[in-house]
């Protein structure tokens, strides 16, 4: 299958043939970015009986991988067949967006300049966007602190009222400035 792009996929769901279950004996899964056979991450491989059983009608494959292409392939023969042979009637691919990540691909990531890795969210240069910090960048930085990887301090401005709270990503205070300092960063005078 050609997904026209390579993608982060989550999971891939094939659909077989209910009515003759020998040819879905011996699958292996790939995703590659070539066309060659076999090739590329082999991210899934199932066997069951001679006749089929043993391989669910519709299979869900965990194969997280990127790629462009899912080679789906068997080197199984049947008796009476010279070649081997796989019958499917559909392949569903599942992938997340960029950013996202998870079993359902419902936790964002705040990486600086790049996607996340879709499953467990980290990013790859561990580098997040200003105001998020944690391995995934999911997580604002806590109460007080704001900047690239929640380095700064709130109380290192010059908030009204001498308050630490400030937006947890470009540091401006909650409440304004102290007299004669200005917005947005109230680091300086007027």
């Amino acid at each position: 299958m050609d997904l026209n792009d390579t993608v982060l996929i989550r999971e891939v769901i094939i659909y077989f043939r209910t009515d003759y279950k020998p040819r879905r004996n011996g699958i292996q899964m790939y995703v590659t970015n070539s066309t060659d056979v076999p090739s590329g991450d082999n991210c899934y491989n199932v066997t069951g009986g001679s006749d089929g059983s043993g391989i669910a009608d519709v299979t869900r494959a965990p194969c997280s991988s990127m790629g462009r292409y899912i080679l789906l392939y068997t080197t199984v023969t049947i008796d009476g067949d010279s070649q081997p042979i796989l019958d499917f009637c559909e392949v569903e691919v599942d992938v997340c967006s960029g950013g996202t990540f998870g079993a359902d691909c419902d936790n964002y990531c705040h990486c600086d300049g790049e996607v996340c890795n879709y499953v467990r969210g980290i990013c790859p240069s561990g580098i997040c966007v200003s105001g998020w910090g944690g391995s995934s960048c999911n997580n604002t930085c806590p109460m007080g602190e704001y900047g690239r990887r929640c380095s700064k301090r709130c109380t290192d401005r010059m908030c009204k009222d001498n308050t630490s709270s400030c937006n947890h990503a470009t540091g401006e205070c909650s409440d304004g400035c102290l007299a004669g300092y200005q917005t947005p960063d109230c680091t300086q005078g007027r």
